[in-house]
């Protein structure tokens, strides 16, 4: 009897320890939920209070990267430019008002689109994960892209995608960057001129990372090219006195004009401008 009664005392003293634990723990999860929920909900106050005071054209401050070139003091806030308000879904869609980093389009000389490219999956893997912590990547939203054929030479741009970080296509060039919202022969034109709200700078980071500046010496000194997502006119080209592969992609120059022709799908001095849609 005396041996039964000291297993059961054992087993309720297991138990109850077992019980503390759990319970604890359940304390510990419910604080750390309680923790991230208050920061998703006050980094969308903290976008609110900046959307609602800003307009088309003006910038917001929204997570962060390397700027400065300056590794040791660590990442620098992002400014980005808003392109589009949606007040009724309580959205926006934003462009980074500089260019962030230097990357390929894809980083085999190979005939890809947007939808296959290695940019696509190092911006939707690698720098989305760079830039937003926890809490800004609740604001993220999925973009739906059209990838629209390149309306200078037809080439196929690739299928629809879902992104929540992309690079602008000719499309965006038109629809944000021109004062006209249709397509006809004068602002096809008008896309390949010089267009100072299409200029862009990079930061000293991108130009430690490769990307091509203009001089201080020239018309737009500091200004760089940055990639599009619109594929580029493929065919050989032949470029003082040496033939160049198929495969191209289009870009904005450091004038701001558009190259619809496009650049080397693989080249390494071109510049990234990111595009992200954020909810608040």
């Amino acid at each position: 009897m005396k041996e039964i009664l000291k297993k059961i005392i054992v087993f309720i003293t297991v138990f109850c320890y077992i019980s503390n634990i759990y319970a604890e723990s359940e304390v510990i999860d419910t604080t750390k939920e309680s923790q991230i929920s208050f920061e998703k909900l006050a980094q969308r106050l903290y976008l609110r209070e900046q959307i609602s005071n800003r307009n088309i054209g003006e910038s917001i401050l929204f997570g962060s990267y390397e700027q400065n070139g300056i590794l040791s003091d660590g990442k620098e806030p992002i400014e980005w430019t808003i392109l589009k308000k949606d007040i009724n879904n309580n959205s926006v869609i934003l462009i980074s008002k500089y260019i962030l980093d230097c990357l390929p389009f894809n980083g085999f000389h190979q005939n890809v689109t947007w939808e296959t490219s290695s940019l696509r999956n190092g911006m939707n893997r690698v720098m989305l994960l760079e830039m937003f912590n926890d809490a800004e990547l609740s604001c993220v939203l999925p973009t739906y892209l059209l990838n629209s054929k390149n309306i200078f030479n037809g080439t196929y741009s690739g299928e629809p995608t879902y992104d929540f970080l992309f690079i602008p296509g000719i499309d965006e060039m038109l629809a944000f960057f021109s004062n006209e919202f249709f397509v006809n022969e004068a602002r096809i034109n008008e896309l390949t001129r010089p267009n100072v709200k299409r200029m862009c700078y990079a930061t000293p980071y991108a130009r430690n990372r490769g990307v091509r500046v203009m001089g201080e010496n020239t018309k737009y000194p500091g200004t760089a090219n940055y990639f599009l997502r619109t594929s580029g006119l493929h065919g050989r080209r032949k470029w003082y006195g040496n033939v160049f592969a198929d495969f191209f992609q289009s870009f904005v120059s450091e004038n701001g004009s558009i190259k619809p022709d496009g650049t080397g799908i693989n080249s390494i001095d071109d510049g990234i401008r990111p595009m992200v849609q954020i909810s608040y």
